[in-house]
């Protein structure tokens, strides 16, 4: 972006800001497929972005839940190492299933 003291306004920091901020913005929802054969249920569940080891699979009472958690740091330092912004955003995700007549010890992810 090209810097015209002719055209600045008090809130081009502001636009600049939110459009960075809401550049990576993703829906918190976690698209899934669920197949039952005669003898299981195959769940398949993307969670584009999420580290596997920030990623939990519960099964209780009849309920399964997936949940995940991803952190992003933003640092902008000018070229002296000053900082000028920094911003952080973490995002958590969670989709639960009734999926009855489990064995939860057979349960694999």
């Amino acid at each position: 972006r090209n810097l015209n003291t002719y055209s600045v306004t008090p809130f081009d920091f502001f636009e600049e800001f939110s459009r960075n901020l809401f550049n990576d913005f993703k829906p918190n929802f976690i698209k899934t497929d669920i197949h039952e054969t005669d003898n299981e249920y195959l769940v398949e569940a993307e969670l584009p972005g999420i580290p596997k080891e920030n990623i939990q699979v519960t099964y209780e009472n009849g309920v399964l839940t997936i949940s995940g958690q991803q952190q992003i740091d933003a640092v902008n330092e000018d070229k002296k190492g000053k900082l000028i912004r920094s911003e952080r955003s973490l995002t958590s995700v969670q989709r639960q299933y009734l999926l009855e007549n489990v064995k939860e010890d057979e349960i694999k992810a």
